[in-house]
């Protein structure tokens, strides 16, 4: 359908097709990896240009080592940088023919290079990204554009076997640094009023491309460090909890999708990305406050002791949480869609009056997008 090159300059991770799946690798790579998957699977040519030893292929997917590409040639060029010295400026040493250039970011984290390597649209994971990258990096408007990351289809695996969910078990995953140690103290709370409370660790710092550092894992806690999806995804189909209090703003947050479309319940802090993912009450919970405080932790504290005592009500909770998250071919097709729009000079069947700035909205796989301030929504009445 398009012939697609996502290019990322990082050096900061060398890493393969498979590192997702084996041993674990960060959100950006992962994303990067399951979106060319994700095209590959609607029928577009893609190829990735990226920090791998070697040129491989995965499925349909080609990679292919930085210091082999010379040139780029495709329909569509999506530029990504999610770590590292966040630098798209590499791509200047190329001979780079693309008929529409998109920028892909991460988070809120300003990528440097933006202004010189020319772009059609700036990609966020999301609103609040969006609104970052208007009003602190100054993208127009009318070039923004919000689609959701995906989760992996099925939930469960066929691989696996039959899981039993333990409702006392809490998982946290990602970098230490974004709430592990409020994670700590809130399992030490749990743990006063119920010892069955248990709390598996994943991730670690070599998330962000960092040296491991010794943890002695208190009583009640497994630290299992970075792993591959395999390992991950039937830990995620036993927890009870999944717990992202955190002072660190997520521009998406692809743990706590993943987490809910296993069927965990969220307790996750009301900042960055997650209230665009979490629907308080239905299918997690959304925690004000300072994540660490001694009252935001008694309050979390106090209402998983509560849910536990009302498994039909978790029940809903996990029903809900795990059909929330778009899988990643629904966002294949929403990028596909865009592209085909864009190909149209823009025509597309328009929807009702965007809330933020008026203009009509347009409809793509994952929902309403808005082309004047980029402003995107899952149904046509709100987030």
């Amino acid at each position: 359908m398009f012939q697609v090159v996502l290019y990322c300059p990082d050096r900061h991770l060398t890493y393969e097709g498979s590192t997702p799946d084996r041993v674990g690798v960060g959100g950006g790579v992962t994303a990067r990896i399951r979106l060319a998957q994700a095209l590959a699977g609607a029928g577009c040519r893609v190829r990735i240009v990226a920090n791998v030893p070697r040129p491989h292929a995965l499925g349909s997917v080609e990679l292919v080592p930085l210091e082999s590409c010379r040139s780029l040639s495709c329909d569509v060029l999506i530029l990504n940088s999610t770590g590292g010295k966040l630098d798209l400026s590499p791509v200047l040493e190329l001979d780079v023919r693309a008929r529409l250039r998109q920028v892909w970011v991460g988070g809120e984290a300003r990528v440097q290079g933006l202004e010189t390597v020319g772009y059609d649209f700036v990609v966020a994971p999301s609103n609040y990204v969006r609104k970052v990258i208007g009003e602190v990096w100054g993208v127009p408007s009318a070039r923004r554009l919000v689609i959701h990351n995906g989760v992996p289809e099925p939930a469960k695996p066929s691989w696996l076997g039959r899981v039993e969910r333990d409702p006392f078990r809490l998982i946290y995953t990602g970098h230490p640094m974004k709430g592990l140690a409020a994670t700590l103290e809130l399992l030490r709370l749990l743990r006063a009023e119920d010892r069955r409370f248990r709390l598996d660790v994943f991730g670690g710092p070599r998330l962000w491309g960092q040296e491991e550092t010794p943890f002695d894992p208190p009583e009640g806690v497994a630290w299992h460090g970075l792993v591959g999806q395999k390992t991950l995804a039937p830990a995620l189909l036993r927890a009870g909890f999944s717990i992202n209090l955190q002072g660190i703003a997520d521009g998406f947050g692809i743990a706590l999708a993943e987490a809910m479309a296993a069927g965990c319940i969220a307790a996750a802090s009301h900042i960055g990305a997650y209230p665009e993912l979490i629907r308080h009450g239905y299918d997690g919970f959304l925690v004000p406050g300072d994540h660490a405080s001694p009252e935001t932790l008694a309050r979390v504290a106090a209402l998983l002791i509560d849910l536990v005592k009302a498994p039909d009500f978790c029940a809903y909770l996990r029903r809900n949480a795990s059909r929330s998250p778009l899988p990643w071919s629904v966002v294949a097709r929403a990028w596909v869609g865009h592209w085909q729009r864009f190909f149209s000079s823009g025509e597309a069947p328009g929807g009702e009056a965007c809330p933020e700035c008026g203009a009509e909205r347009f409809a793509l796989a994952d929902g309403w997008h808005c082309p004047g301030c980029g402003r995107y929504s899952r149904g046509a009445d709100g987030p």
